[in-house]
């Protein structure tokens, strides 16, 4: 994608694969490159090759968020349903077969 340019809304999955080749690439030679403009310069493009990965991926996972902030209500209504989903399992487990019909007469 040329410099300055916004990734668009209909962007295939395979630009994020073209994107992260960049990457490695940049990385590649700047691994290899000494000291000086050129390292400044790499550098430079691998940032903003970095940005416009970021950019793909913002426009891929149709703008929502990668991390979701949760409230502490949010967290511990999670925790409550996966201790009472673990409570019914386990107590599902540990009941003898003929003792469910049993106990709902």
């Amino acid at each position: 994608m040329p410099q300055g340019e916004t990734p668009e809304a209909d962007v295939p999955v395979t630009g994020i694969g073209a994107a992260v080749s960049e990457i490695v690439g940049l990385y590649a030679a700047l691994s290899v490159s000494r000291h000086g403009a050129g390292r400044t310069r790499l550098l430079a493009e691998l940032a903003r090759a970095g940005r416009r990965l970021a950019g793909l991926a913002l426009v891929c996972s149709d703008g929502e968020k990668a991390v979701r902030r949760s409230s502490r209500w949010q967290r511990r209504r999670v925790l409550a349903a996966r201790g009472a989903a673990w409570i019914i399992s386990s107590t599902n487990r540990a009941r003898p077969r003929g003792e469910e019909e049993s106990a709902g007469e």
